[in-house]
């Protein structure tokens, strides 16, 4: 969340503080000298007083060291968003590129791209920071929350569900923004940038007050790892830690924040909270007894920056410093990583030391950029499916650019006025057709362009257009809505406003009794029950204000409330965005009444509300209210023009049809509000099924930030293309795609599970027992994680894969419609091994693996091509002796499907040309987080190596034998923390209660930063763990249980059980009331 920086006076020299008569001549100013000494001059000057003051995001003036008031903070998800449209005194938004959504950056599986697009970021914002030098250098991007379920509603600013995927595209965009990686950037920064948010944080409903359970190996090897990837391998310089809590533990109180980010990743920069979070930790949750108490276990648990009232901030750091819960040492600590960055972003450089510093005006929205941004949006285009109809061309839709080539545009597309009937070539249908939306972290774009845009740019023809949507008219009982007359202009120039705000002089809804001075709507129905109605004129929204009043005044559907939204109650009225319902009021014009303020309504408490009966809506029925309504009139919607009907006639003119649909980024999902489901729109179903009955040529082009389940669609059209929202070249990109100007090698970066699969709850944080993302999937999918076609057929060959230094052997040759499995990709067995050397002295502890393939072009264009390197884990077994003396095989540790390790985009390769594109994949990637062992270890034994197109499109396999480690077992008498069963099912992990170190459980899990304990998840049901891993129990085990005490004294209390002989694990049911924080086999 975005939070500019309010006014603040200036704060004062203190007094007793030596003067200082040219603060630019200290060692602060001198660029000279390295960060750290510089860094313990300031602190040793600053006086407490003082530093309690930079806490906060915020920071004020500090004269006498000739520090300037600042904030650390702006978004960059997809551009620098300088919209200055979120602080208390908005400003005129300046104009920076706009890219593609992450989701869609994700798409192009290309690292060198997306290192280019973070450098245009970056120098974007350094170009802004001239103009205002308070703030802009302090970027919240990149989001790296991974996106395990489709429903979450921030799904458009993450980089899809894999953690390789998501730290090489993030990473790269890291790089970029900041001037390279962890060794290119240690004294200097282009800018900052921080990952969001530390962690498991991939759920808005109730996100303020919920807490994720995620059990250890989900944690380490899954959430973890983006974040780790980043900071160790791009050298990410700041993190900021999620609303939520995580097993009990609101995350800027989590100890780990510390231990993990700074001490084992090695973070070389600071952790700020979430916008607000300070508030929310006391306010709504309930954590804490006060600000105070908030702002000192937050700098304890190792966040160093408040995102909060700046005022509040200090008054809170104050009180707690008063009050002995931090000494100088926490702040010192805090401001150390702060100031730290600052410097080495050249924010105190009495003279010119930071070579990207070295930015203009001409570096903001330069050609360059614009090249940039055409290309990641190119790029980012996934062509779901094709038969063949792709990519149109000259003779059969348009010039396709080649008019220089004896095409004659006119003749051969045709007018754009319909004229022709014959010879319409192209007809554009659906609501996306002629739309470009703005996102919440969008900036303000040069330009945006639309598929329309795109279509006439490439064909030199203005293709003809229907949005399909119905036009309708509304009825309160005997009376209809119209719109009034907006007031003549009174002559007096007004400042602009930005497309997406609400525009001056906007008429407002009235009754009006003759239904031929109704107005009429376009009326969309965006899934769920979200309605939006435009007029049919001058294409204006209806929006709701916060005094009720319903006005005609938005170009597009914006805003963090998004006021423009409309529903249908059980009740059958209609009712705004806020869930109150429209009336006629006593002097009959139209407007939401109930005695509620919708200005009260603030960010950060959630945007749409039920609507059920008449009573779930709250409506107050009081007399005072009574007396100035009138009695609820019958509502009815009036449809004047069926928009399918438009839309078909208009595709049986066209040879071929482009239907756009999609969703709206601010109304299907955004920030706070989650998607109920992944359900296609049914208007936008039944429009695209007419348009194809009506036209076998349709291509359908979604213009989405999530998965959707088009398994219909899929089975039906011969062609589909998507890519996201948020680009200002999007239409042009689409376009030149379908076209075949540009080559569509997008690939999905997250699967598409369709309509056939239960996604089950989605507060349920373990992929690994639900079987979520590609890793755990067992079962088909509608599009696999990595899914894209090309115009062009690949033929893979040659896959070798060695351990470094070894000799591996090539697997067979696999084209795209071999068959998957034994078929596809040959060999196994002792082709493509590897062995480490007879005399014990070589192994592969610090050896890389290598891999090696050929693509081969087939077909008869030039195209990209993204290869992908899966592996496959040997799945171990741990032989022990049972009951008897009898054999026993342990059961191993559950192994991923297969796991991406390696990817490259080819780019134009061309017709017949053989490529051979080499791997050298690191061992790390290899790793798993074993739960019996508590750690990371590289199983020993036969890897299969896959290379393809997709995970589930693998080309060509072989296998290398990796000398890693042999397996353990669990230990008896050893305390086993709670989260590190092998599988579990409903339970809840929570903060362990007891903190006292005489606790021996609970003193050595605190230890391993495990404080954490389990109950069920729903109390009317028990919950089931399961531990494996032992040695066969002898005669007389039992299982010791250390819980917390159910009064809640924070004593722990110990149980045991017996276990059965010659069992090599058990089985544990919780009910309710129970707390377990551990376990212990142990033999009496």
């Amino acid at each position: 969340m975005t939070q500019e920086s309010p006014e603040h006076p200036e704060s004062q020299t203190p007094d007793g503080a030596e003067p200082i008569t040219d603060p630019r001549t200290t060692p602060l100013w001198d660029p000279t000298l390295p960060v750290n000494e510089r860094v313990d001059w300031l602190l040793d000057e600053m006086t407490i007083d003082e530093k309690l003051g930079f806490l906060a995001t915020t920071t004020p003036d500090l004269p006498r060291l000739g520090i300037t008031r600042c904030w650390i903070g702006g978004e960059a998800a997809h551009g620098i968003e300088a919209r200055h449209d979120q602080g208390a005194n908005p400003t005129a938004p300046e104009t920076t590129t706009s890219l593609p959504q992450p989701i869609g950056m994700a798409a192009t599986w290309d690292a060198q791209l997306l290192e280019k697009a973070g450098e245009v970021v970056g120098k974007e914002a350094r170009a802004l920071w001239h103009r205002d030098p308070r703030g802009g250098l302090f970027r919240w991007a990149p989001t790296v929350d991974l996106e395990r379920d489709p429903r979450w509603g921030r799904n458009e600013e993450g980089y899809g569900e894999d953690p390789h995927l998501t730290g090489a595209i993030a990473g790269a965009y890291i790089r970029g923004m900041q001037g390279g990686g962890p060794e290119e950037t240690r004294d200097h920064l282009r800018i900052s940038a921080a990952l969001k948010h530390f962690f498991a944080n991939n759920v808005e409903d109730a996100r303020c007050t919920t807490s994720s359970t995620v059990d250890a190996r989900n944690r380490r090897e899954y959430y973890y790892e983006p974040f780790r990837r980043c900071i160790e391998h791009a050298g990410a310089t700041s993190v900021m830690t999620a609303y939520n809590a995580v097993n009990g533990t609101v995350e800027m109180l989590d100890p780990r924040v510390d231990a993990l980010l700074h001490g084992e990743y090695g973070l070389y920069g600071h952790v700020v909270s979430d916008g607000g979070a300070v508030s929310l930790v006391h306010d709504a949750r309930h954590d804490t007894a006060s600000h105070a108490e908030t702002v000192a276990r937050s700098l304890k648990a190792g966040v160093d920056c408040m995102t909060d009232d700046m005022d509040m901030v200090h008054a809170a750091a104050v009180e707690a410093w008063e009050r002995g819960w931090i000494d100088e040492s926490d702040v010192d600590r805090a401001l150390r990583r702060s100031f730290t960055t600052k410097i080495r972003l050249g924010m105190y450089d009495a003279t010119p030391a930071n070579p990207f510093d070295a930015v203009s005006e001409d570096d903001v929205d330069s050609p360059h950029c614009r090249d940039v941004a055409r290309r990641v949006a190119e790029e980012s285009v996934v062509l779901l499916r094709n038969d063949g109809l792709l990519p149109l061309d000259c003779g059969d839709d348009g010039c396709g650019g080649r008019a220089a080539d004896g095409c004659d545009a006119a003749a051969v597309c045709g007018s754009s006025d319909g004229a022709a009937d014959a010879a319409v070539p192209v007809a554009l249908v659906g609501p996306l057709a002629d739309q470009w939306f703005q996102d919440w972290y969008g900036g303000e774009p040069p330009y945006r362009s639309t598929l329309r845009d795109g279509v006439r740019a490439v064909t030199g023809i203005d293709p003809l257009v229907d949005d399909g949507l119905d036009v309708v008219i509304l009825r309160f009982g005997d009376r209809y809505a119209a719109l009034e007359t907006p007031a003549e202009p009174d002559g007096t120039t007004e400042p602009p406003v930005p497309h997406y705000a609400l525009q001056p002089h906007a008429p407002r809804l009235v009754a009006v009794d003759d239904r031929a001075h109704a107005t009429r709507f376009r009326l969309q129905d965006w899934g769920d029950g979200a309605l939006t109605l435009r007029a049919d004129g001058d294409g204006r929204y209806l929006s709701a204000l916060d005094d009720g009043t319903i006005v005609a005044g938005k170009t597009i559907p914006y805003g963090w409330f998004v006021k423009e939204v409309f529903r249908i109650g059980d009740d059958g009225r209609l009712h705004v965005w806020s869930g109150i319902p429209v009336d006629l009021d006593a002097d009959g014009r139209i407007a939401a009444i109930d005695g509620t303020d919708l200005s009260a309504q603030r960010i950060g408490v959630p945007q749409t509300a039920a609507i059920g009966s008449a009573g779930a809506t709250d409506v107050d029925d009081s007399a005072d209210v009574e007396t100035a309504r009138e009695t609820v009139p019958a509502f009815a919607i009036e449809t004047i023009e069926h928009g399918i009907a438009r839309a078909t006639a208009l595709a049986a003119r066209a040879r071929t049809v482009i239907a756009a649909v999609g969703c709206c980024p601010v109304i299907n999902g955004k920030e706070d509000a989650d998607r109920p489901s992944t359900a296609f729109p049914a208007d936008q179903r039944a429009l695209v099924a007419a348009v194809h009955d009506a036209n076998p040529r349709t291509v359908m082009a979604l213009i989405a930030n999530y998965p959707y389940d088009i398994d219909d669609e899929a089975a039906r059209l011969p062609a589909i293309v998507h890519c996201a929202t948020g680009g200002q070249a999007m239409g042009e990109a689409l376009a030149r795609v379908i076209y075949g100007l540009a080559s569509p090698g997008g690939r999905l970066p997250m699967t598409w599970y369709g309509g056939r699969v239960d996604l089950g709850d989605k507060n349920d944080y373990d992929i690994i027992g639900t079987g979520r993302t590609y890793q755990w999937r067992r079962g088909d999918v509608l599009y696999p994680f990595g899914h894209g076609l090309t115009y062009a057929p690949f033929l893979y060959d040659g896959l070798n894969a060695c351990v470094d230094g070894g000799v591996g052997a090539a697997g067979a040759a696999a084209r795209p419609d071999d068959a998957l499995g034994e078929a596809a990709g040959g060999s196994h067995g002792a082709i493509g091994t590897s062995e480490a050397a007879t005399d014990g002295t070589d192994s592969t502890a610090d050896r890389t693996l290598r891999v090696r393939v050929d693509i081969v072009n087939e077909g008869t264009r030039a195209s990209d091509e993204v290869v992908q390197v899966y592996v496959r884990h040997p799945h171990e077994r741990v032989a022990g002796a049972g009951a008897g003396g009898t054999a026993l095989v342990v059961p191993p540790i559950a192994m991923p499907e297969r796991r991406l390790v390696a990817f490259r985009r080819e780019h134009a390769v061309e017709p017949g040309e053989r490529r051979t594109i080499e791997f050298t994949i690191p061992r790390e990637e290899l790793r798993v987080y074993d739960v019996r062992k508590g750690g990371f270890h590289i199983p020993d034994g036969e890897y299969t190596i896959e290379a393809g197109a997709s995970s589930g499109d693998i080309r060509a396999t072989t296998t290398v034998r990796v000398a890693g480690e042999p397996p353990v077992m669990r230990r008896f008498d050893e305390w086993i923390p709670v989260d590190h069963w092998d599988r579990a099912d409903g339970v809840a992990l929570v903060a362990a209660a007891g903190r006292t170190a005489a606790d021996e459980p609970l003193a050595s899990l605190v230890a391993a930063g495990e404080a954490c304990a389990a109950t069920p998840r729903e109390p009317s049901r028990s919950g089931v763990m399961r531990f494996d891993g032992f040695a066969p129990f002898p005669d007389g085990t039992v299982v010791r249980i250390a819980a917390d005490s159910i009064d809640g004294d924070g004593a722990v209390q110990e149980m045991t059980l017996p276990l059965p002989e010659g069992e090599t694990g058990f089985t544990m049911a919780i009910g309710d009331g129970d707390i377990v924080r551990a376990v212990r086999c142990e033999v009496c």
